[in-house]
């Protein structure tokens, strides 16, 4: 996984057999055999084709994907929320030229403010059983920087995500969605304090992912 711009920082919530690709993080099982095609996440997160929300590559994203594929599409960079907790944050999101993996960061204010990126596939049928089926994608990213503890959780999630909340230290607090992104920041909470995130669906179903365990 690629953590930057940060002095102090520590992240989880991602699948346990994810492995670091193009300088971001893609959540792939082993296995031997054809690679069946992946279908493209991008007609399950409106953002990507709202003109507004568009922005011009960053530069830091730039220098931390090399690979061909994220590197292409950073073109159609997204910013699903801007100015965001303690550190002012972006999150951002590109799509591959596919849509089958789906890149997004948080970046910080300045160069000493934690940030952090990560690279999925949503809808590869060979995901972890854990994250298989997922709408929506999280991770809490701890940083202690001059003395300012806390934890910021963060990802991306499909049209259909109506509502999000988490469970903070034995209680529930309610995950602000917007433009395909959510965002909660939680100073001076330990990252072991942050435990399942839960999403409920348009449809009423209920997707749990506990942030300890990656599942």
């Amino acid at each position: 996984m690629r953590l930057t711009r940060s002095r102090t920082a520590f992240v989880a919530g991602l699948a346990a057999v994810a492995i670091a690709v193009a300088g971001g993080v893609y959540a792939a099982s082993g296995g031997a055999g054809p690679k069946k095609p992946v279908p493209s996440a991008v007609p399950h997160m409106a953002v990507f084709n709202d003109a507004s929300r568009a922005e011009a590559p960053e530069p830091e994203l730039a220098s931390t994907f090399t690979g061909g594929d994220e590197q292409a599409n950073q073109a159609k960079t997204h910013v699903l929320a801007r100015g965001v907790g303690r550190h002012d944050s972006r999150l951002v999101a590109f799509p591959s030229p596919t849509g089958s993996s789906v890149c997004y960061a948080l970046l910080g204010r300045t160069p000493h403010d934690p940030a952090m990126s990560y690279c999925y596939q949503p809808l590869a049928p060979d995901n972890p059983a854990a994250i298989r089926g997922e709408h929506f994608s999280a991770v809490a990213l701890y940083s202690n920087i001059d003395g300012k503890a806390g934890t910021q959780l963060f990802g991306i999630a499909f049209d259909d995500v109506k509502s999000m909340r988490v469970n903070v230290a034995g209680a529930w607090q309610a995950v602000p969605v917007k433009h395909n992104g959510f965002y909660l920041d939680l100073p001076n909470v330990a990252q072991a304090d942050v435990g399942t995130v839960e999403a409920t669906l348009s449809d009423g179903t209920v997707q749990r992912h506990d942030i300890q365990t990656g599942g």
